[in-house]
């Protein structure tokens, strides 16, 4: 294949029918026979066209963060990020109940060009983020938006992107989300556990690794990870805002006890990170420094974690120390996957390819105003620091003789890993 001004250039061997030769023809290929048995063809080379994918910013306009974005408003924004220059949108799977689930992705690229995403991964880090696996932890659709919304629209985003490649899957679990809208009119301000799960109140954490799930929405994060292959992922949740069930009733729900309150206004379970053994300790505890620095420069997470903690010493760990983990209000509390989430982990999964899938909680279960929007910034800062921490050393291409067959073999050696959590 060669690239010429204007138009690109096959030379194939085969034979072909003088009936093929008139059908390429006339689509638009130059045909020329050049032997027995081989083809030349010249074709003109395609013109993108812009269309409405001009990089214009959207001042003003950014998503919100300390409300509720609801199902009809998240289709509108995938609609206007889509425009954006760097900003690409595509359905990666339908919900069980027939419902879009939606992939973005931002990726540094020129106008009028085709984008090799293999090259894309070989050139930089790759981050994937998933947000609303369960539909009633809502803060985390408007902080993929918005980040999105940032690497597309403004400078620092732009420089950001030079760097590294971003995917989100902002709304994982529609068809929860529409059972929490029909439920929020009769409980605003209640946690909606009815609405954490899809719509036969069913978990799909262990459908990822099935070649046909049963449910769908587990197509779309397995189907992203494996387009990008990311270096780093973070599954965005949350728990509750205020107590799980009545408070000193002696009830607390059997699976999900140690929730019964908020240990911590917002904690990460990194995997590997009580593994001292595992090629991925280190890293690990990299990631762990590198977001509890991030979340020192947020004074009011800082002043509710000690008092979620406090809180939660008193009442929970304290009277039940087998039961609720301790909690000191460090601002990042920092605990291995819960054993049921360990084995669904993609970074547990495939250690040679993914180094850590963090799970990151905030308490927006029922939550609003300033609460929701300081859980929608901590899941921003996470965001933001991992995008400024990871880097990779530019790479080269190396060439070689093949004696055998007197044609030069080209490879691709890429660039060196480099990040500044010293892993």
């Amino acid at each position: 294949m060669t690239f010429e001004k204007g138009g690109w250039g096959f030379e194939l061997r085969a034979s072909a029918s003088d009936t093929v030769l008139a059908k390429a023809g006339s689509r638009g290929f130059k045909v020329e026979r050049s032997g027995k048995n081989r083809l030349r063809l010249r074709v003109k080379a395609p013109r993108l066209q812009e269309g409405d994918r001009k990089a214009r910013l959207l001042k003003g306009k950014e998503p919100p963060l300390h409300r509720l974005l609801k199902a009809r408003e998240v289709s509108s924004w995938m609609e206007r990020l889509g425009r954006l220059e760097c900003i690409d949108v595509w359905q990666a799977s339908l919900s069980l109940q027939g419902r879009a689930l939606w992939a973005l992705e931002a990726v540094l690229k020129k106008r009028n060009t085709l984008t090799s995403l293999a090259r894309m991964r070989l050139l930089k880090p790759t981050f994937l983020f998933n947000a609303r696996h369960h539909a009633n932890e809502i803060s985390s659709t408007n902080a993929t938006l918005f980040m999105a919304w940032v690497l597309g629209t403004t400078q620092r985003g732009l420089d950001l992107l030079k760097h590294v490649n971003v995917a989100w899957i902002p709304l994982e679990n529609p068809d929860g989300v529409a059972t929490l809208e029909e439920l929020l009119p009769y409980g605003r301000d209640h946690k909606l556990h009815a609405a954490r799960y899809n719509a036969l109140g069913v978990e799909t954490y262990g459908e990822y690794f099935v070649d046909e799930p049963r449910f769908p929405e587990a197509l779309a994060k397995a189907r992203l990870w494996r387009r990008w292959l990311p270096d780093v992922m973070i599954d965005h949740h949350g728990v509750p805002s205020h107590e799980w069930d009545q408070p000193f009733s002696g009830y607390a729900p059997f699976r999900f006890r140690e929730f019964w309150i908020p240990r911590n206004f917002v904690y990460a379970c990194i995997p590997f990170i009580n593994e001292p053994g595992h090629s991925h300790h280190r890293m690990a505890k990299g990631l762990a420094t590198l977001l509890g620095k991030a979340m020192t420069g947020m004074p009011e997470i800082i002043r509710q974690n000690r008092d979620l903690a406090s809180r939660y010493r008193r009442y929970a760990r304290g009277p039940e120390p087998d039961t609720f983990p301790d909690s000191k209000g460090e601002p990042l509390l920092v605990l291995p996957p819960l054993g049921r989430t360990y084995r669904t982990n993609f970074a547990v999964r495939y250690p040679h390819v993914t180094r850590s899938e963090i799970i990151l909680e905030v308490p927006d279960e029922g939550a609003s105003g300033r609460s929701l929007e300081l859980c929608v910034q901590a899941h921003l800062k996470a965001e933001e620091a991992l995008l400024h921490a990871f880097r990779r050393t530019k790479g080269r291409t190396e060439a070689a003789l093949d004696s055998a067959t007197g044609l030069m073999r080209l490879r691709w050696v890429p660039g060196v890993w480099r990040s500044k959590i010293g892993a």
